[in-house]
């Protein structure tokens, strides 16, 4: 349950932040059609990539403490999870 609630929403925010906030585009016409293209990479882009770097070493960090048998909670997440099961 902790893992759900910790990650799903790191997972949401994160696509989010690298989709449609992540790209900026610029549209034009040619030929009298129109047409848009990616212009760039916004600071949301990057921000979106440090939530996935963060979640990967929080996920290896709790990978290992489950491993070793340690019982560990997170400090918000963890109470939302105990009451939830």
């Amino acid at each position: 349950m902790q893992s759900i609630l910790t990650f799903l929403p790191l997972n949401i925010i994160g696509w989010i932040l690298m989709g449609p906030l992540g790209v900026s585009y610029t549209s034009g016409s040619a030929y009298g059609y129109s047409y848009t293209v990616p212009a760039g990479l916004s600071v949301f882009y990057y921000i979106g990539g440090l939530v996935f770097v963060v979640m990967f070493i929080l996920w290896l960090i709790l990978l290992i403490k489950s491993y070793q048998g340690e019982k560990f909670k997170l400090p918000v997440i963890g109470d939302i999870a105990e009451k939830h099961i």
